[in-house]
């Protein structure tokens, strides 16, 4: 996975940038951000942030944030952020997420299975679906990805469609790219909290 985040400042001005930690759920720190501009990022300013992560399969997963600078020093801007995608989707994070994403792609499972949510008979068609989306495995690795694969969805299923969602599928499909790239974050969250 690769994790990399486009900045925008309020004069129409963009940045990209790798070099990112989080202190918490609501705070980022960027190193090596804006040095020629240090002006145009003040307390006082706003910015809007597009993070993004490419999986193994070529899929890219994004979020939206609106980040709010709270300190700046020369090469160095600690910023506050909120998302109108709620953290429990991070709960969703384990190991099965990242073999999920090295051999199918999290976003690929996760649209593959909104899909399958939206026929509105998920148990009569789940082995087909399974088997379907696992059919580029290796024989050796199937049944122990496919395993993983059901884990994740069932929580999906219970945590994220249901109770966060509220059974709207059209709003979950409407945000799965978010919704991937929250669960994803927390790969890079773990290494620096």
């Amino acid at each position: 996975m690769q994790f990399n985040c486009l900045l925008f400042t309020e004069k129409g001005n963009y940045y990209t940038t790798e070099k990112y930690d989080f202190i918490n759920n609501d705070t980022i720190i960027f190193k090596d951000v804006f040095p020629e501009q240090e002006d145009e990022i003040s307390s006082n300013s706003g910015f809007i942030g597009y993070f993004m992560v490419g999986e193994d399969d070529g899929s890219i997963s994004y979020i939206r944030r609106f980040l709010k600078a709270d300190f700046r020093k020369k090469k160095f801007l600690k910023t506050l952020y909120v998302d109108f995608i709620s953290d429990e989707v991070r709960d969703l994070y384990g190991d099965h997420i990242e073999i999920i994403s090295k051999h199918i792609g999290l976003r690929n499972t996760i649209s593959s299975f909104n899909n399958l949510i939206k026929t509105k008979d998920v148990l009569a068609n789940y082995d087909y679906w399974i088997d379907n989306i696992s059919k580029t495995l290796p024989g050796k690795n199937r049944d122990a990805i496919s395993s993983r694969i059901t884990k994740f969805v069932n929580l999906y299923l219970i945590r994220i469609y249901e109770r966060l969602y509220g059974k709207n599928i059209d709003l979950l499909i409407e945000h799965e790219s978010a919704i991937t790239y929250k669960i994803l974050e927390k790969s890079i969250m773990q290494k620096t909290l």
